[in-house]
């Protein structure tokens, strides 16, 4: 006698007021939120963020960073959020910690969107 195993699909996920409640960018003065990433989508940004980051610190050039908030420097109140940054130990000291504030004063190397 063979055992069968019977899958069952996983439960849906109800998406409630919460969800994205701490992704968001600021553009123009004013909050906007933004939609989740897809599952692919983030595979992708953490794939990069480890490659990037996995040659910084070899070459001791800078760090990469995830779904980091930070401030463009321009007239109008812009932070955005890209899916992956690096950020150069010259635009950033490694030995200065970064700010305890919800979005960070660095204007990155490199910023990166997943199309998702």
């Amino acid at each position: 006698m063979t055992a069968v195993e019977v899958l069952t699909p996983p439960p849906k996920l109800v998406r409630d007021e919460f969800d994205n409640r701490d992704h968001y960018e600021i553009v123009d003065g004013h909050r906007v939120e933004l939609p989740p990433m897809s599952a692919e989508s983030t595979g992708i940004a953490a794939d990069l963020a480890l490659a990037l980051g996995t040659f910084g610190a070899q070459n001791r050039i800078g760090k990469a960073y995830t779904e980091m908030l930070i401030t463009l420097p321009l007239d109008e109140e812009r932070n955005r959020r890209p899916d992956v940054i690096f950020v150069s130990f010259e635009r950033w000291p490694r030995n200065v910690r970064r700010p305890d504030t919800n979005a960070w004063a660095v204007l990155p190397e490199l910023c990166v969107e997943v199309v998702s």
